[in-house]
């Protein structure tokens, strides 16, 4: 329901204002405000003027008690809604303000029912008569209001950006979700083109993009999806979708594929068929070394390649690719390792491969496999800074390691000069300064020599 406020309004309208003959005395009515609300309070003021001054004044104002009720104002007595007042100006003017209190709508008049004037020597008496008195007419109505809205409050801002749910249709992401992990993987089939994603948020207010149909190609593909906070804190969900190549046969129950543009091979192999079982697969072939290879899948969505022979037997197939060299990982025999070197593993883009180091500080290390290029087979020096392959020659090899220790020998001995050379220059410094701390204290004494001379010959 609405609520009503009434509002009183107050409009006073002087009917008539009789200036009364006393000298020259007028009496009037004044009402403010014009308006006012209820519960609150409205002035009417009697304003007396003359071009004598007034000795005394005595009148009494009549208001009707249901209507207003009286609130502050000079007077002598009241009662029964009239306000007898007596006063002496002692000037030719005088003021008198009467507060009231609306208490209801309606109509009433405050008027002056009684007035008598006289001068200063209190003579020439002036009764006004009561159809001549000021008087005010009051006119009260109401009004509705619409009721005050309710003041909006400010809450604080969000800052979650967690996924309440990441899904792929008719796909199942590896690990399952969990709104802390942001990071997954996914397989897609080997005809995929596109994928929907749905995400929603743990908080309304928050914002997801990246989600809905994306476009997918052969091999990994990343998809971002990212949470945007209401305060602006974002996170981003990463999920790596993989579309494997179509198999296009078998050999030893290994699925055999296309090579794949997320493990390529070196350029020195070209596309060739063979056939294994009665079934034409394709492959790839390195002139230089006689060696074939095929791309299987390994089950995980990811392309590793195997060598093939001509009875359909597989086997790991490594490769180390350089700016100048292309390198078939092989492994040797304990006993083909140079003096002196002990085995080891190293990293290469992401790969684990057997290596042999002579010292854990060094930069280089011994890798055995073929050249693709030329087809020798040997160890090949790998320089773990550079990213360089070259052929290991022990001679040359070693020459160059004394070259270095040369080097680190030459560096050792320029330092240590440098450090004699400063010990040197300390240590002249030194000498230098005592060396004039005695001339000057040589000088002083053959100064008081000659004074001591002086004195004896005075």
């Amino acid at each position: 329901m609405k609520k009503i406020y009434t509002i009183i309004t107050i409009v006073i309208s002087l009917l008539f204002i009789t200036n009364v003959k006393a000298d020259g005395t007028s009496a009037t009515l004044t009402p403010s405000p014009l308006s006012c609300y209820e519960g609150e309070t409205c002035s009417i003021t009697l304003n007396l003027n003359s071009n004598i001054e007034i000795g005394g004044v005595s009148y009494k104002l009549s208001y009707d008690t249901s209507m207003l009720e009286f609130v502050d104002g000079k007077k002598n007595k009241i009662a029964d809604g009239i306000i007898q007042v007596i006063d002496e100006p002692r000037a030719t003017s005088a003021s008198y303000t009467y507060k009231f209190k609306s208490l209801k709508t309606g109509e009433s008049t405050v008027k002056i029912v009684s007035m008598e004037v006289s001068d200063a020597n209190e003579e020439m008496p002036n009764d006004i008569t009561p159809s001549t008195l000021p008087s005010a007419s009051v006119s009260m109505t109401t009004r509705p209001v619409t009721a005050p809205t309710t003041p909006t409050t400010t809450t604080k801002k969000s800052n979650n950006a967690n996924l309440s749910n990441l899904s792929i249709d008719g796909v199942s992401l590896t690990p399952a979700f969990n709104s802390s992990t942001t990071t997954y993987t996914a397989s897609l089939n080997p005809d995929a083109t596109s994928i929907n994603i749905s995400a929603s948020t743990e908080n309304s207010g928050a914002k997801v993009s990246g989600a809905g149909t994306i476009p997918v190609s052969k091999g990994n593909n990343n998809i971002e999806i990212k949470v945007t906070a209401e305060d602006g804190t974002t996170k981003t969900y990463t999920i790596t979708a993989n579309v494997p190549d179509s198999t296009v046969g078998t050999i030893n129950d290994k699925n055999i594929v296309t090579k794949s543009d997320d493990n390529p091979i070196s350029d020195s192999f070209s596309e060739t068929t063979i056939n294994i079982d009665g079934q034409d697969v394709p492959a790839y072939y390195n002139d230089a070394t006689g060696t074939t290879i095929v791309a299987v899948d390994n089950g995980n969505g990811e392309v590793e390649y195997y060598t093939v022979d001509e009875d359909g037997n597989l086997g790991k197939y490594d490769e180390v690719d350089s700016d100048k060299i292309d390198l078939m990982s092989l492994a040797v025999a304990l006993g083909d390792v140079p003096e002196g070197y002990v085995e080891t593993t190293i990293i290469i883009d992401g790969k684990e491969y057997k290596a042999y180091k002579k010292a854990d500080d060094s930069r280089f290390v011994l890798l055995y496999g073929t050249n693709l290029a030329t087809g020798d087979t040997g160890f090949f020096v790998y320089d773990t800074v550079d990213r360089t392959i070259q052929k290991y020659d022990v001679d040359s090899f070693n020459d160059l390691l004394e070259k270095n220790a040369k080097l680190w020998i030459l560096l050792w001995i320029l330092i240590f000069t440098c450090i004699g050379l400063l010990i040197l220059l300390i240590i002249a410094l030194i000498l230098l300064s005592k060396r004039d701390k005695v001339i000057k204290k040589y000088k002083n004494y053959i100064q008081g020599k000659k004074e001591e001379i002086n004195e004896e010959r005075s």
